[in-house]
């Protein structure tokens, strides 16, 4: 749940144009889950391996949970919570990632992508049998990739700006890794030691995109 906080300038400020945001002068408003949903469950997950800390990264199907955590990659689980199986591991070897920060899952097939390091997507079946590799346009900045989703059976593939580098905003592609649609980043390479940060989300059929520097917060629909 992400809730977004709009500051309109109705309030009038005795400074002329600068506002004051004091939060001891807010009134307490307390908001209770039975506020936000009318079902609520919770779901133990099986530990069968210690899990520690989980990645952001996780994705909720009609039957099961898929959870990136850390030192043992990705994770499935039923809708009971027990464990199902791994999905590949960490390692450099075939059928292995380096990075499973940011993965995707086909909701027919329930095939997993996974954002790997070198612009390059690991394919695991449901599973978890290793089935191939999709290799991305290669920036010529050398930097990589960000994030990914599926989008209308094709995959949805961002790249943020990171340290003042960035070829790409999106790329569409299909599952075998053939170019459908891309959109360039438009601000040149400029010195920079900030890292990367951005966001893609889904909401009515419609793929949302953003980054912290040039694109505050767009939408592409593919029909």
């Amino acid at each position: 749940m992400v809730f977004i906080l709009f500051l309109m300038p109705a309030c009038k400020s005795p400074e002329g144009n600068i506002y004051k945001i004091d939060p001891r002068t807010f009134v307490e408003n307390k908001i209770t889950l039975d506020d936000l949903a009318d079902d609520i469950i919770y779901i133990p997950l099986d530990n069968r391996y210690p899990i520690g800390q989980i990645y952001s990264s996780y994705k909720i199907l009609k039957n099961s949970i898929y959870i990136a955590a850390q030192n043992i990659g990705i994770i499935t689980f039923n809708r009971d919570g027990k464990m199902a199986r791994k999905i590949g591991g960490f390692g450099r070897g075939p059928g292995e990632y380096l990075y499973c920060m940011s993965f995707a899952v086909d909701e027919n097939t329930e095939a997993v992508y996974v954002m790997d390091r070198n612009n390059t997507i690991k394919v695991f079946s449901k599973n978890g049998n290793f089935l191939k590799s999709i290799l991305l346009p290669k920036s010529e900045d050398g930097f990589n990739f960000s994030e990914i989703d599926f989008y209308y059976s094709n995959l949805f593939v961002s790249q943020y700006i990171n340290m003042g580098h960035a070829e790409y905003n999106w790329i569409i592609i299909d599952t075998l890794g053939k170019l459908i649609k891309q959109k360039k980043n438009s601000i040149p390479a400029f010195p920079s030691r900030g890292g990367n940060s951005g966001g893609i989300c889904k909401f009515k059929n419609k793929i949302y995109y953003w980054n912290q520097y040039n694109v505050p917060f767009s939408q592409f629909h593919l029909i």
